[in-house]
């Protein structure tokens, strides 16, 4: 499983990942993809391959709906919740231990045409675990 984080991800994420093994980009890692439209980085991460990683539901879920309906797969859209995990006081290291699990049990296309929201644990458990 190959990651695209969306701009408003810390760049933190994608390091960490990568350190753990995992083929991670981030938008703000590509000068190409600073600053476009979410249709271009939609369809950037469909033609490399990766699931994107956004808070932006409310156009990236209409994205994957389009690439279904026109008869093509994605590889998968993973959404965080901007108001309970990207407000957390350690989101980094959750989102890096969520997506690393989300990875090891999705190899390869394992993922593909599915979409998902990482949500914290009702108790916030880990929400401040250090990374280790």
């Amino acid at each position: 499983m190959k990651f695209l984080l969306d701009e408003h991800l810390r760049l933190p994420i994608a390091r960490l990942l990568r350190d753990r093994g995992h083929d991670v980009v981030a938008v703000l890692e590509r000068p190409d993809l600073i600053g476009t439209v979410d249709d271009h980085v939609w369809k950037t991460a469909i033609a490399e391959g990766r699931t994107v990683v956004t808070e932006n539901a409310r156009d990236f879920v209409p994205a994957t709906r389009a690439t279904n309906a026109a008869g093509l797969a994605h590889p998968g859209l993973v959404l965080v919740s901007p108001k309970t995990v990207m407000r957390s006081r350690d989101a980094t290291g959750f989102l890096v231990e969520a997506l690393h699990r989300l990875a090891t049990t999705n190899p390869g296309d394992a993922f593909s045409d599915r979409v998902t929201w990482i949500e914290p644990p009702l108790d916030g458990a880990d929400m401040d675990r250090p990374l280790g």
